[in-house]
């Protein structure tokens, strides 16, 4: 999940904790409602609007619940986590700081004309 959504659902961390639910939950964290902002960019000239977050340390904020909580800084240490949290029985939530959302539209293929 990226942490705007992430934020909106943020006491389902207390669910997993209290049923002790082993689930791994990442978050990729960019500090903004990503897509809008990506969005934005591309529309706007760089003109945004109510697209940055000011997030807790969700590091501490698992923690706060009672679960693992990690942090992932680089590929390698994303898998490191996610080899930690499957050690460790219940929740578990790894937080993924990255600096900005890449544009998904040259991965989208759009229908030809041929397809009509």
């Amino acid at each position: 999940s990226g942490d705007g959504g992430f934020m909106f659902n943020v006491q389902e961390l207390s669910t997993a904790v209290a049923h002790d639910i082993d689930v791994t939950i990442v978050v990729f964290n960019d500090g903004a409602y990503g897509n809008v902002k990506r969005y934005q960019k591309e529309s706007y000239g760089g003109r945004y609007i109510g697209v940055d977050l000011h997030n807790p340390d969700l590091v501490m904020l698992g923690r706060s619940f009672g679960m693992t909580a990690l942090r992932a800084a680089t590929p390698e240490a994303l898998r490191d986590a996610f080899h930690e949290a499957e050690e460790k029985a219940g929740p578990a939530l790894i937080d993924v700081p990255f600096k900005e959302v890449p544009s998904i539209w040259k991965l989208i293929r759009r229908p030809s004309s041929a397809a009509n």
